[in-house]
C-alpha cells in the first residue's frame, strides 16, 4: 500500500509493558514503525506510541487532522 501512494498510520498501544521482554517491544514497535509511512515533518506524525486511553485518542485526532490537510491539499 505505501508503494502505491497510500499514507499508512500506526499506533502502538502499551508497547512498554513489563510482561514483555525488551527484545519483543523493540520487535513490536519496529514492526510498526516500518509499516507507517515515513514523517513528512515532526507536525506530520504516522507512527504513534500510546499507553493510555486517553493517548490514544489524541492519537486518532492528530491522524484525523493530518488526513484533512491532505483531503483539503489535493
Amino acid at each position: 500500500m505505501k508503494s502505491d501512494g497510500i499514507e499508512i498510520f500506526t499506533i502502538g498501544f502499551d508497547l512498554n509493558d513489563k510482561d514483555m521482554s525488551a527484545t519483543e517491544r523493540d520487535q513490536a514497535k519496529a514492526v510498526l514503525k516500518d509499516c507507517s509511512s515515513k514523517d513528512v515533518s515532526a507536525a506530520n506524525k504516522h507512527y504513534f506510541e500510546v499507553s493510555t486511553g486517553v493517548e490514544l485518542d489524541d492519537a486518532f485526532q492528530e491522524i484525523i487532522r493530518n488526513t484533512e490537510k491532505v483531503t483539503l491539499t489535493q
